[in-house]
């Protein structure tokens, strides 16, 4: 429902719409004496009804025209248009993969690729990838395929044979469980994603805030090199490779690989690393740094024209102090940044403002280290008057 002219609109049924209409229509007829009802045996009541239903039918198209954009309201039909508005696509299914053993009896023979093999129990059988050779009393291995997507169980030894007739073969076997596929996602699933706000997730901002919200991580910064073979030089002096992501974070959490891992596979580069589990069991480091911190020197000219209050120079350390907390992972400190923070300080005339990383050499920006976080100290913050 929304506002139509000051008032609120609800899509009615054409119930409601025909009593409306009946009911008008009794304003005109009760001065006379006459009142119609909503019975079956009357005939405006029956006009009323079809009136009503078009009504409804326009009612209906507006509620989902004023719910298109809406993830939580919208027709399932919608959700791939809110994708594609979004950003993101369907997650596809997966096929099912499997090690099939053959043995070979004492002639021994090539078991073809596309040879199906079956499962105990089960309908959907599974394809071998390639061609393999089978030698005399020996055994091979070979992968195969489900022909049927999305996750299908198939435990140790549950391999039962083959389709086709494999003359010289003695006994065909799997020796450990197949790797799962996945079922392709539902409009159920996709529409979670949407209303989660996980639309943009798979970019380093949606990363970074994912990241955030862990316990334990006070701060969280993400990279990406988008280039297909150069590396991207980050300050610092870091190379970050090719489609390679960088997560840098402060603070202790053991869910940052199940984080990464959620929404994006890229390669990951940093010191440090977590390994994460997929659900098929294989296992893999996903890599970022801890954040060092760097030290930023303030200088502040003020205006010695005026009197100053007593402890002046306190307040402008603590204004600017405060500072810590809007920066982030990376974020170079330039004199702009600092001043904002002065604004509104009544105290004494605030002429200018220098950074600097070494409080010798002072400027309008002091770099910070894309793997580093400005902070700010009482000591490195003086005050100059002029």
């Amino acid at each position: 429902m929304f506002d139509v002219s000051g008032s609120t609109w609800v899509p009615q049924s054409t119930y409601q719409h025909a009593l409306s209409m009946l009911t008008a229509i009794n304003g005109f007829l009760s001065p006379l004496g006459i009142t119609l009802k909503a019975s079956m045996v009357n005939v405006i009541w029956w006009v009323c009804l079809g009136l009503g239903a078009l009504a409804a039918a326009y009612d209906q198209n507006l509620a989902l025209a004023e719910a298109s954009l809406d993830p939580t309201q919208c027709a399932d039909a919608q959700i791939p248009n809110l994708m594609i508005i979004a950003g993101i696509s369907p997650i596809p299914g997966s096929y099912s993969t499997l090690e099939v053993q053959f043995t070979g009896d004492a002639t021994g023979q090539t078991v073809p690729a596309g040879t199906h093999v079956k499962i105990l129990n089960q309908t959907e059988l599974f394809v071998t990838d390639e061609d393999v050779v089978v030698p005399a009393l020996g055994t091979a291995t070979v992968s195969a395929t489900s022909d049927t997507i999305g996750a299908i169980l198939v435990l140790s030894g549950q391999v039962s044979g083959t389709v086709e007739t494999l003359s010289h073969i003695t006994n065909v076997t799997n020796l450990s469980a197949a790797i799962a596929g996945s079922d392709p996602e539902t409009v159920t699933h996709q529409r979670t994603r949407l209303v989660n706000g996980q639309t943009l997730t798979n970019t380093v901002n949606g990363l970074a805030t994912q990241l955030r919200s862990l316990s334990g991580i006070q701060y969280a910064n993400v990279y990406f090199n988008p280039s297909p073979s150069a590396p991207l030089s980050l300050p610092g002096g870091i190379s970050l490779p090719a489609r390679t992501m960088y997560m840098v974070v402060m603070g202790a959490s053991d869910k940052i690989a199940e984080t990464y891992a959620a929404l994006t596979l890229c390669p990951t580069y940093g010191s440090q690393s977590q390994n994460f589990v997929s659900n098929s069991g294989q296992t893999f480091p996903v890599h970022y740094d801890n954040a060092t911190t760097t030290p930023v020197y303030v200088k502040v000219y003020i205006s010695a024209t005026l009197t100053y209050q007593l402890g002046y120079l306190i307040e402008i350390q603590n204004l600017i102090m405060d500072l810590a907390g809007s920066v982030t992972i990376g974020q170079s400190i330039t004199a702009e940044f600092v001043a904002l923070a002065l604004a509104n300080f009544t105290y004494a005339t605030v002429n200018g403002v220098e950074v600097s990383l070494d409080g010798v050499t002072y400027g309008r920006v002091a770099v910070i280290g894309a793997n580093s976080i400005a902070t700010f100290a009482a000591a490195h913050i003086i005050g100059v008057t002029e």
